[in-house]
C-alpha cells in the first residue's frame, strides 16, 4: 500500500507540473474555428460565366482540370487531391458539399469509317469536398449553374432554355421565366441573364416576379 501511495503523489505532482489549456486559449481556438468561412453563395458571377473552372472556400481551392477531373489544394499549394474523374464545370462549392455540371456522353452515332458523332447529355452532381458520395441531382440539364443558399438557379435545355430553379436536394423544381436565358448572375435578390431570344439585358427576382428588361 505504502508503494501505491507514493506511485499516486509522483504521478499527481508529475500531472499538477504539466501545461493545461486555459480559458483563454479554448476561446482562442474557438474562435479561429468560428473563423473559417462557409459560402452561401458558391461561385462568383464572374468565375461561373467563364466556366466556373475554380471555386473557393476557407482555405481550399477546388478546380478542375476539365478532362482530368476535378480536384482541391490548400491555398498554400499543399496537400493536392482528387475528387473524381468527370469532365467538370460550374463548380459552386457551399458548406460540406461541391455542385457542378458534367457532360455525358450517352450515345455515338458513326459519321464515316473514321469519325463519330458524340451524343452528350448535361447533367448536375454534387460530390462532398471530401470526394466521397457523388450523386446525380434530379433533372436539372443546363448551364451556367448558380447556387446561393439552398438553390441552384440554371438555364434548363429540356424546356428551351429557360430560367428555373431547383433546391440543392433536387426538390422544388420551379420555372421562374419564359425567357431563353444564357449568362446567368445572381446579385442579392435578384438574378441578372441575357435575353437571348431579344438579346436584351434582363434582371427578375429570385422568386420570378418583377422581371425587367434592362437598357
Amino acid at each position: 500500500m505504502k508503494y501505491i501511495l507514493t506511485f499516486l503523489i509522483i504521478t499527481l505532482l508529475i500531472q499538477g507540473c504539466s501545461p493545461l489549456i486555459s480559458l483563454e486559449d479554448m476561446k482562442e481556438e474557438t474562435k479561429s474555428e468560428q473563423n473559417i468561412k462557409i459560402n452561401t453563395i458558391g461561385n462568383t458571377g464572374g468565375n461561373i460565366v467563364n466556366g466556373g473552372l475554380a471555386a473557393i472556400q476557407g482555405d481550399w481551392i477546388y478546380y478542375t482540370l476539365i478532362l482530368n477531373g476535378m480536384y482541391k489544394i490548400k491555398t498554400d499549394g499543399t496537400e493536392r487531391t482528387k475528387l473524381n474523374n468527370d469532365l467538370s464545370m460550374f463548380i459552386n462549392v457551399v458548406g460540406d458539399w461541391i455542385y457542378y455540371g458534367t457532360f455525358i456522353i450517352i450515345d455515338e452515332i458513326p459519321i464515316d469509317d473514321y469519325a463519330v458523332e458524340e451524343i452528350t447529355e448535361d447533367r448536375l452532381y454534387k460530390i462532398k469536398t471530401d470526394g466521397t458520395e457523388r450523386t446525380r441531382l434530379i433533372d436539372p440539364s443546363g448551364l451556367f449553374f448558380n447556387v446561393v443558399g439552398d438553390w441552384i438557379y440554371y438555364g434548363n435545355y429540356s424546356d428551351g432554355d429557360k430560367l428555373y430553379k431547383i433546391k440543392i436536394d433536387g426538390t422544388g423544381k420551379t420555372k421562374l421565366s419564359e425567357d431563353k436565358v444564357d449568362y446567368t448572375n445572381i446579385v442579392r435578390d435578384w438574378i441578372f441573364y441575357d435575353n437571348v431570344s431579344k438579346g436584351k439585358l434582363c434582371r427578375i427576382k429570385i422568386d420570378g416576379t418583377d422581371r425587367e428588361e434592362m437598357e
